[in-house]
């Protein structure tokens, strides 16, 4: 029985000339710059805001008020990304969304009101939210397991660098804005890479002919929607496990700055450089996992994700002070993350079907961004009574919500859920 995302072509599926692979692997490579594009302004919020309250006169609790608006726009991009798919091309989309993304981080550095920051950061989440959605999709729809595995990666390592980048730019004493006009020039040089290569979304039209065979069932099925869309079997109980995974992510970004400041006695700016631990950890353990995706399969992968997560909170649960108890658990916390988010999207097209697959994707990422909109505030609005010492307990009672929701075995409907 052949292991789940390694299907091969038959040979009358394969190409008949190089320059078609060749074109696939370009487009491939492109992706993953856009999925770099995506990551640098991720952890931005997080990392500068230690700094950008205090310069801006802000209270620390509006950090979860803009990371809670930010997945807003996040949201509301997710549930229209099939819509735009059927209008536009993948090419299409994702220049408009990296144009719009670029121009609200540089728009949020020359802000000094948090009115105007709010709508700037609606304004990215939702630039942020397509292009997350879309490029999913294609990924996901045309390549291997091992590749999708490498395109998360690539947000990654995006992720990681921009509070290195942030924290150059702090301590070469150009404040949080210039770390962010620094990102909002990258994001600009990626779109004109894209806009350079259009030429290849027309060149491969049908990359899945000679790469990621659908099942049968797949391809024959009509795409479901509305509320026979949230009927397919184990689909609302895979996006409440994925909910609580990404807000467990989203905690960890967010607030890994103000926890090391807070708790562990960092200075600012050593905390926001350290901001990137969580990140590299994430890019470590999906270079792994990209060895072992397609020989593993799915649901192992979230296993053994699940105990490094496990790992890395009680790590974090230890009765010491010591910086570097918590930056060895937050980087072991990035490990255990890594495999998970890949996962469950490359579960969608096998468990939901491939007509279906470009709208469950966006139920995914909304449901992602609900994770990042319900509970990153509460750590703020709460600190006043707690402390930020009560951050690792907050993220273990995610863990323990979302291990059972992921890997409850689906029941065998499949050939069902491809007729709804």
């Amino acid at each position: 029985m052949p292991v789940q995302g390694s299907v091969r072509c038959p040979e009358h599926f394969r190409p008949k000339f190089r320059i078609i692979p060749l074109m696939a692997t370009l487009l491939l490579l492109l992706t993953y710059l856009l999925f770099v594009g995506l990551g640098l302004p991720a952890a931005l919020l997080g990392s500068a805001w230690p700094v950008l309250h205090v310069d801006c006169g802000f209270p620390v609790a509006w950090a979860g008020i803009l990371s809670a608006l930010l997945a807003l726009g996040r949201i509301l991009a997710s549930l229209l990304t099939a819509r735009l798919g059927r209008r536009h091309s993948t090419g299409q989309i994702s220049l408009g969304s990296l144009l719009l993304m670029a121009v609200s981080v540089l728009g949020f550095a020359q802000s000094r009101s948090f009115a105007l920051m709010a709508a700037i950061i609606l304004a990215y989440g939702f630039g942020s939210g397509v292009l997350d959605a879309v490029v999913n999709h294609y990924v996901n729809l045309h390549y291997r397991a091992w590749q999708l595995t490498w395109l998360h990666l690539s947000f990654s390592f995006g992720q990681a660098m921009g509070p290195v980048l942030l924290g150059l730019a702090l301590a070469a004493g150009r404040n949080w804005t210039g770390g962010y006009r620094l990102i909002a020039v990258l994001l600009l040089a990626i779109a004109l890479v894209l806009l350079l290569s259009f030429r290849l979304w027309s060149r491969c039209p049908d990359t899945q002919s000679f790469t990621r065979l659908p099942p049968a069932s797949a391809v024959e099925a009509p795409p479901a929607a509305g509320r026979s869309l949230l009927a397919l079997p184990g689909l609302v109980r895979v996006l409440l496990g994925f909910f609580c995974f990404t807000s467990f992510e989203a905690l960890i970004c967010v607030w890994i700055s103000t926890y090391l400041v807070a708790v562990r006695g960092l200075a600012p700016e050593r905390a926001a450089a350290l901001a990137g631990l969580y990140s590299f950890g994430v890019i470590g353990g999906r270079v792994v996992s990209s060895f072992i995706a397609d020989r593993l399969g799915a649901r192992r992968m979230l296993a053994g994700g699940s105990a490094g997560l496990l790992a890395g909170i009680v790590l974090l649960l230890l009765p010491t002070r010591a910086a570097g108890f918590a930056i060895v658990a937050f980087v072991l916390i990035g490990v255990g993350a890594a495999p998970i988010f890949p996962a469950v999207i490359r579960q969608i097209p096998e468990r939901f079907g491939n007509a279906n697959s470009q709208a469950v994707t966006g139920l995914h990422m909304a449901a992602a961004a609900a994770g990042a909109l319900v509970l990153p505030p509460l750590p703020g609005l709460l600190a006043r009574r707690v402390g930020m010492a009560a951050l690792p307990w907050f993220v273990l009672l995610l863990w323990g919500l979302m291990v059972p929701l992921l890997l409850m075995r689906p029941r065998r409907r499949r050939a069902r859920a491809d007729r709804v």
